[in-house]
């Protein structure tokens, strides 16, 4: 964590309006105001930042008021975001509470505060996901977190928006004309790779479209114990479930690509999440059209690849995983 982020987030132009939230002695009365009980704030940080558009903060509060320890606040320059504030009170009141028997959870959306364009909850425990399954063999909390993306799946949380495949290709063929402009020597690489994940849609089976997280990967989910809560629900939309699974998926080979060097080193975990889906779903999600989108998710990458300078040698790789895939 970049303990800059709150110095950067009050020199942003576009969140003037938020400094008397980042701040010790006065942050204490708007969340009070907004909570509705008196509470004492203890330490401010941010933990996020986008410049002109969005930041997250994190408040440490002083015992007592009946109130989580930390609360996290996500703020939007063009305003709160009441949309998903609506879509969490609805999982919280229908399953996903801190008290669930099944142990997946979402943390308590507590507060809109308009004024401040932000939008309150408390801090989950646990680690991510991520660090706990990128350890090859751990297939059972793979297995977990297909049950996890199931439980939303199941949910039946109605939502104005979708997202169908075509989506997903306009977006992959948006990335990877950016990535042209940047490495006009992959030009015709890269139009035969979009050309194939584009032939391939023709085999994605017929999907009931269902309420799906659309960002699903190992650090939307915290582990804490036998505990899973999930994050980050600001794109749930309605579509195919198997987008969930395989962006997940997806995204750990891209990790084990990057880290290790081999795309198939948790490939025994990825199986397992994907089968334990399939079983779930009671075919009804394939595991063809998981394949298909964790294949359209590493393509994606490619060019997110390019946005970091960390990643710029596994940008290459990538291109060369997808050639192969294809």
């Amino acid at each position: 964590m970049n303990p800059n982020i709150l110095a950067v987030v009050a020199a942003d132009p576009a969140m003037d309006f938020l400094r008397a939230a980042l701040l010790p002695e006065s942050a204490p009365e708007i969340l009070s105001r907004a909570l509705g009980r008196q509470v004492e704030v203890a330490a401010v940080r941010g933990t996020r930042h986008k410049p002109a558009r969005r930041c997250v903060i994190e408040y440490d509060l002083c015992s007592g008021a009946g109130l989580p320890q930390t609360l996290v606040a996500k703020v939007r320059v063009k305003g709160a975001d009441r949309r998903t504030f609506a879509l969490l009170r609805t999982l919280w009141e229908d399953g996903f509470n801190q008290d669930a028997p099944d142990g997946i959870h979402i943390p308590e959306p507590l507060a809109i505060v308009p004024e401040m364009r932000m939008l309150v909850s408390a801090k989950a425990p646990g680690v991510s996901a991520g660090d706990v399954l990128y350890t090859p063999g751990n297939v059972d909390l793979a297995r977990r977190m297909a049950a996890v993306a199931w439980k939303l799946h199941r949910a039946g949380v109605p939502s104005h928006r979708t997202h169908t495949a075509k989506d997903e290709l306009l977006i992959l063929r948006d990335r990877f004309a950016k990535v042209g402009v940047a490495h006009s020597g992959w030009s015709e690489r890269l139009a035969k790779v979009l050309d194939r994940c584009e032939r391939i849609a023709s085999r994605l089976p017929p999907a009931q479209p269902v309420g799906i997280h659309r960002d699903f990967y190992p650090d939307q989910v915290l582990v804490d114990g036998p505990r899973c809560w999930l994050l980050d629900l600001d794109l749930y939309c309605l579509g195919d479930p198997a987008v969930d699974i395989g962006n997940f998926i997806g995204h750990m080979t891209e990790h084990s690509l990057r880290t290790v060097g081999d795309p198939d080193a948790f490939l025994k975990t990825e199986v397992a999440l994907r089968n334990e889906y399939v079983r779930l779903s009671g075919g009804a999600t394939t595991a063809e059209a998981i394949d298909i989108y964790k294949l359209w998710t590493v393509a994606r990458h490619i060019y997110i690849s390019t946005l970091f300078p960390d990643r710029h040698a596994v940008t290459s790789r990538l291109l060369e995983y997808c050639e192969r895939q294809i």
